[in-house]
């Protein structure tokens, strides 16, 4: 999604686990886990979770913040496309 001055926010996925995925703002990250089994060796690589990082105060994303429900919501709609 592009502004005026390059990109609002980056979507990514895990190209190897199944409902893995995140979205990325300038300054939160948003990682939703639904399912981390991989699909190369079929062991389970992360397990069913949420994490919200404020990249702001923490950019080693060491302390989740309160989960931001809009990136939450933004990350949920890429499964149903």
């Amino acid at each position: 999604i592009k502004s005026g001055r390059g990109r609002d926010k980056v979507f990514f996925a895990d190209a190897f686990c199944d409902k893995r995925a995140a979205v990325r703002t300038e300054n939160k990250k948003f990682i939703l886990s639904e399912n981390g089994v991989c699909y190369l060796c079929g062991a389970l690589h992360s397990i069913k979770k949420e994490e919200t990082y404020d990249l702001e105060n923490d950019a080693e994303e060491n302390n989740m913040i309160k989960k931001d429900d809009k990136l939450a919501k933004e990350v949920s709609n890429l499964y149903k496309k």
